[in-house]
């Protein structure tokens, strides 16, 4: 049986390893200003790309794809998700790490082409650019020059940390209509958020097209599930004088509630998963001609990272591995009717393949690696296997569809 669940596993891990990004209607227009529709493959780049990936569209279901990058595309986008135009710009890299901060209070600009994502776009159109722990934001006006909204920290000569905060002073000077103060752009903190409220604010006092691919960072998405399965155990333990003790194998039930939290970037494809779970594992076994019980009661902490691969709109599988900690009740070894030893916790590898529908319902299959019940003991080791079979209803999502 368990060979059989093993192969199912394989099976899965193999056909996540081979899944695809899907690719998307998109364009890019090239150096010579020539427009081209295609498919893009949509990464979800949590850092701006230099390049991407993309067929024709009558080629939607060949394997082929074609690479196109900065050096020759000025931008690209894909229809309803992003925009990515390249502009040549003066950019002030300082870190905003405390152990990082230098004294001097004005920007030290650099040139760089990059790719800057559109956030609003309008009669004045805001962009950002990310990369690793720098992020900066960028506006456009009517006049066409893109400029960095300066925002840096740096250290006075007392030690004490400041702010050179000219962002609100450009928004002041370049982005505001009749109806707006002062105190509009005063309020914008260097967020992303604030900054994509303030751009949509002034592009409707001026009554412009307003494009809004992002509606600011959102909570991040969170989920509740009830997992009831069944787990597959076995238990053994082996002396340092050679004795061994086969406590055999056992099918039990199993409960537990997960947490799931998805990471905002590359298209919801990270999450990271935590699911309190009660096991249990009772059984019996002979020390020569002593009579031994094996009582293992828990309540365990497996912390998972899950990668998510998109088969179609309501069907995708998914990978996650992470490490597992218990909290142990009522678990003993007892060598006859005196001998009675509590069981340690131990700390174990856990991985697992899943397929998940409408997002609603999930399966998985479950292997966690072997754990030592007995680790504090010098005189024996103990060597608990499981594989789980879990089956997964979302009860609770904060997360918009």
């Amino acid at each position: 049986m368990k060979k059989v669940l093993l192969t199912i596993t394989i099976t899965l891990l193999t056909t996540l390893a081979f899944a695809q990004v899907k690719f998307e209607k998109g364009y890019f227009i090239d150096n010579n200003n020539q427009r081209t529709d295609c498919l893009i493959k949509n990464l979800g780049w949590k850092n701006n790309p230099t390049s991407f990936e993309y067929k024709a569209l009558k080629d939607s279901s060949s394997t082929n794809t074609q690479t196109a990058n900065i050096e020759t595309v000025k931008e690209f986008a894909v229809e309803g998700a992003f925009r990515y135009s390249r502009f040549t710009v003066q950019m002030d890299k300082s870190s905003f790490a405390i152990s990082e901060l230098g004294k001097d209070r004005e920007p030290v600009f650099e040139e760089a082409t990059l790719f800057l994502k559109l956030l609003v776009g309008g009669k004045a159109n805001l962009y950002v650019y990310e990369n690793g722990k720098l992020t900066r934001f960028f506006y456009q006006t009517a006049s066409g020059k893109v400029n960095q909204l300066v925002y840096k920290l740096y250290k006075t000569e007392s030690g004490e940390i400041s702010k050179n905060i000219y962002y609100q002073q450009e928004l002041w000077n370049e982005v505001k209509c009749e109806t707006m103060s002062m105190s509009d752009a005063e309020r914008v903190r260097y967020l992303q958020n604030d900054l994509i409220k303030y751009f949509i604010k002034y592009n409707e006092c001026e009554n412009a097209d307003l494009i809004q691919f992002q509606k600011g960072k959102s909570k991040m998405p969170f989920s509740l599930s009830l997992r009831p399965g069944v787990t597959f155990a076995n238990t053994t333990m082996e002396s340092v004088s050679d004795n061994e003790i086969d406590f055999g194998s056992k099918t039990n039930l199993r409960i537990g509630l997960e947490a799931e939290f998805v990471l905002p970037y590359n298209k919801n494809k990270w999450a990271i998963v935590i699911e309190p779970t009660y096991q249990s594992f009772e059984s019996e076994g002979m020390l020569l001609t002593q009579n031994v019980s094996f009582k293992y009661h828990s309540i365990d902490f497996p912390l998972k990272l899950r990668y998510y691969s998109f088969l179609n709109n309501n069907s995708k599988i998914y990978l996650n591995a992470g490490v597992l900690t218990s909290l142990l009740f009522n678990s003993e070894i007892a060598f006859g009717n005196n001998d009675i030893r509590a069981l340690d916790n131990d700390l174990s590898l856990t991985i697992g393949a899943g397929y998940s529908f409408k997002d609603r319902l999930n399966l998985e299959f479950i292997l966690n690696g072997s754990r030592d019940f007995t680790r504090d003991n010098l005189n024996w080791e103990t060597k608990y296997n499981s594989f789980s079979i879990v089956l997964g209803y979302k009860l609770f999502t904060n997360a918009k569809n």
